[in-house]
């Protein structure tokens, strides 16, 4: 943690930092691999975002190996002698780029370079493993899919599992800009379809469905009874046009002008104070009390049903969001990639698809 402490100090405090060490999905350090006493890395599913019980120590070179891994050309992290890194993106100083278009990296790369220090802090040094599966991940998929890491892991001895949730956004433009993983896995067929034209992905399949819901925060269910009652909410939430809860908003709000009056859409945007890049961000500004309303999807509402209020969407109004799944065209294990989709596709991994939240897709 000292070492977090010097590279916050280094870089500054800046809001994106803060959210770093705040966003529960992100508060958990980037769990590398332990060295055990016999010199071989010992096996675990871990997670760019995900929270653990154990913080292995890496040495730098094998954070470099992993942070190449996931991040491509979009980051690349010198150490000095303090262990304090200086993180540069598309040739300029952390927070710098010359296109636009890598916003959303520089603030996954900066994010991750800090959790992977906040779990550094010994000289203790672990290799890379041979057989390393990454995974990218929509943020609405991080609970079932680090459950399927573990089961892929006890069923694939020696293999290491690193999955990384963010919005599919920020992940194809990770992708786009070199890094390699084996797996991308998106909220919506926009962003999957961006890569396929782009050659960089293998025939995707639909893997699972969800559904947007509206959350309130504790205490607003008596004022706020049903989707017509949300321009009520002084501070709405939602996710960026170009995030897919984002998009899947959008596309609410235009059907509800029909049903709900031409207005509605201009009077909900008029209570809108923060477009987030996941729907993670949006569902923990309610549970924090930093909003009193967000639209997210059915999984997340259910994964903080104890924290907030849910309310339905009417069917007429609402959509159905589509998550498909492929393999990277470069995929350094292509043969895990496959083995892993077969597995979420599986009725172990539909299973935990329908435990978390996620409801079945119509027939094609």
């Amino acid at each position: 943690m000292a070492m977090a402490t010097r590279y916050v100090e280094a870089i500054g405090e800046g809001p994106d930092i803060r959210r770093c060490l705040q966003v529960s999905d992100l508060r958990a350090p980037f769990d590398l691999p332990r060295t055990p006493k016999h010199g071989r890395p010992s096996g675990r599913a871990r997670s760019l975002s995900g929270a653990g019980s154990s913080r292995p120590h890496a040495s730098d070179a094998a954070q470099a190996t992993v942070l190449k891994r996931i991040f491509g050309q979009a980051a690349d992290a010198s150490f000095d002698a303090r262990g304090v890194g200086t993180p540069t993106y598309a040739g300029g100083p952390a927070g710098v780029t010359t296109r636009p278009k890598m916003a959303a990296v520089v603030t996954q790369g900066v994010c991750a370079i800090l959790l992977v220090l906040m779990g550094s802090g010994s000289a203790a040094a672990a290799e890379p493993p041979s057989r390393e599966l990454v995974i990218f991940e929509a943020a609405s998929l991080k609970e079932p899919f680090a459950r399927l890491a573990q089961r892929f892991r006890a069923e694939n001895a020696g293999v290491e599992v690193v999955t990384n949730a963010a919005g599919s956004q920020e992940l194809r433009a990770q992708i786009e800009h070199g890094a390699g993983p084996d797996v991308f896995a998106s909220a919506d067929r926009r962003h999957m379809d961006a890569l396929v034209a782009q050659g960089l992905v293998l025939s995707p399949s639909r893997f699972a469905c969800n559904e947007p819901v509206l959350i309130l925060r504790a205490g607003l269910a008596a004022t706020i009874k049903s989707f017509a009652d949300l321009p009520r909410a002084e501070r709405i939430v939602v996710g960026a046009p170009e995030v897919p809860i984002g998009s899947y908003t959008l596309e609410i709000l235009g059907k509800s002008a029909a049903k709900l009056g031409a207005d509605f859409p201009r009077r909900v945007e008029a209570k809108i104070v923060s477009r987030e890049p996941n729907v993670r961000q949006a569902l923990a500004k309610v549970v924090l009390g930093e909003a009193d309303a967000a639209i997210v999807y059915r999984s997340d509402a259910r994964a903080a049903r104890v924290k907030v209020a849910i309310v339905e969407i009417p069917p007429e109004l609402n959509v159905t969001a589509e998550y498909p799944i492929a393999a990277l065209k470069a995929a350094p294990h292509p043969d895990l990639a496959r083995r892993f989709i077969e597995l979420v596709r599986s009725s172990a991994g539909q299973s935990e698809l329908h435990e978390a939240g996620f409801v079945p897709c119509a027939r094609p």
